[in-house]
């Protein structure tokens, strides 16, 4: 999970997993109460209209 320092800047906590899938852990933050629906909703709809890979994007842009 990424947490603020004293600057404002987000860093990555200890339990984070660089290679967790995003939805996932979306569902992990919303059971443990750490986001609302809104929040989870609005962070769900836009991790479905990213693309899964640098190929996906370079066609969409190209």
């Amino acid at each position: 999970m990424a947490r603020r320092d004293g600057d404002g800047r987000r860093r990555l906590g200890a339990g984070t997993d660089p290679g967790a899938d995003p939805v996932e852990t979306l569902k992990r933050r919303y059971a443990d109460g750490d986001i609302d629906d809104a929040e989870f909703d609005a962070r769900l709809d836009r991790l479905l209209d990213t693309p899964d890979t640098l190929a996906e994007l370079e066609a969409e842009r190209g």
